[in-house]
């Protein structure tokens, strides 16, 4: 799934409203330059505006490249959340993970195990058809063996999140882990992390990468 950093959209978002405010100013005084000199307008000023209203544009034209991106990605979580299992298997009882489930739906299939956890059951996702990949099974395991400390990092993680962004500091306290996907098996040490529980109803995940917990992100509000 994409994911955009709350803070970085914001300003991202405040950027592009500048460039636009800007390119029609610039517009609307070329326009009105035209129209009241008879003299031809000097060529500095000509270079002064196209400078502006290309770089304005390029503003722009990256905001709305950044939109298709998270549009995409909204559309992605989406999908996930709807894509309700069909079939969950029993596969055997991993010395460390527990119980392993094959998981299928209509267009998807993946591996599964539990952990339960004191607020919620986590599930741990893993790809692989026959049986799962080997770094992600091998990924998940070193998870649960740390899995206090794992939780240690993620609290401190979401606690300091709260404090940076205000505007969402309710949801991001209330946040508990719903899913740990291990689904790249060219980056074994790589994990979506979902979550829930958020009073506002939004869609919460984070990115896992060689034990770092990071980028917070938000969609479907």
């Amino acid at each position: 799934m994409y994911k955009v950093n709350i803070q970085d959209n914001k300003r991202h978002n405040r950027r592009a409203k500048q460039a636009l405010i800007t390119l029609i100013i610039l517009l609307s005084g070329y326009g009105w330059l035209l129209m009241k000199r008879d003299e031809p307008i000097p060529t500095v000023i000509h270079v002064f505006l196209g400078g502006g209203v290309f770089f304005a544009f390029v503003e722009l034209m990256g905001w709305l490249s950044r939109r298709r991106a998270l549009n995409k990605g909204e559309s992605l979580s989406k999908s996930w959340e709807s894509n309700e299992p069909i079939k969950s298997t029993p596969k055997g009882v991993d010395e460390l993970l527990g119980s392993l489930f094959f998981v299928e739906t209509e267009d998807d299939y993946w591996w599964q195990a539990v952990i339960k956890d004191q607020n919620r059951p986590v599930k741990l996702i893993m790809s692989g058809k026959e049986r799962p990949d080997e770094s992600a099974l091998n990924a998940a395991r070193a998870l649960a063996v740390n899995w206090k400390s794992f939780l240690h990092n993620m609290q401190s993680f979401l606690s300091k999140e709260a404090e940076r962004d205000h505007d969402n500091g309710e949801d991001i306290r209330a946040l508990n882990i719903l899913e740990i996907r291990f689904l790249w098996p060219n980056k074994p040490t790589c994990a979506e992390i979902s979550f829930a529980d958020a009073p506002s109803g939004a869609l919460w995940s984070c990115s896992y990468e060689n034990g770092l917990i990071a980028h917070l992100s938000s969609s479907g509000r």
